[in-house]
């Protein structure tokens, strides 16, 4: 009888762990939620909740907002996979994913300005080609005079390229404030000690 009685003591604080062990976790310390809301925050995206693992009760309200971050655009928030205002209020219902995403400043295209050395501010214009927007190809140079090609690669809203010339080439890092303007430094491989700025917008 006793080994009877010890068995079902057993038993019984096995299902005990068993059903402790199954209720996940709510993100604050406890446990008893009963859905969970798989939420996922891309690159370039701010704002809460942010990415993890979240459990609640049937019929909780879970705020949230989402902004893109400079050199970015296009974000999307998504619900399950249908697309909603990037704030406002998720009522849970059931296990919910909610995802954030945006890309980074597409910078292929035409643009023109001007380089400004030490004595004097040439007209400039240069022209952006790619498979994606991240890296590709330029060509461009002195409006009116002499022209070469180089590469660019992008990240976020930071541009860098070059523009290869026979007498040399030039150097540019630029951040895009906007999607059509950029602005920045550049360098010529012959005279490597000085850094002048530029100026471009989109055509």
């Amino acid at each position: 009888m006793k080994s009877m009685g010890l068995k079902l003591v057993m038993v019984a604080l096995m299902a005990g762990v068993v059903l402790w062990m199954g209720c996940p976790d709510n993100g604050n310390g406890g446990n008893g939620g009963q859905y969970f809301l798989n939420v996922s925050v891309g690159e370039g995206v701010t704002g809460t909740p942010t990415t993890g693992a979240y459990s609640y009760n049937a019929g909780d309200s879970v705020s949230y907002a989402y902004s893109a971050q400079a050199g970015y655009s296009g974000l999307t928030v998504q619900l399950d996979g249908t697309t909603i205002a990037a704030a406002g209020t998720i009522t849970i219902l059931n296990n919910h994913t909610l995802t954030a995403t945006a890309g980074s400043y597409d910078v292929r295209g035409d643009w023109e300005g001007g380089l400004t050395d030490a004595n004097n501010t040439d007209p400039f214009e240069i022209t952006f080609t790619g498979s994606s927007g991240s890296s590709g190809t330029t060509s461009g140079g002195i409006t009116g005079g002499p022209v070469g090609s180089g590469t660019f690669t992008t990240s976020g809203n930071v541009v860098n390229f070059t523009c290869v010339l026979t007498f040399g080439s030039w150097s540019f890092t630029g951040t895009m404030t906007t999607q059509n303007h950029m602005e920045g430094t550049w360098t010529w491989s012959n005279d490597p000690g000085n850094t002048w700025t530029f100026v471009l917008d989109r055509v």
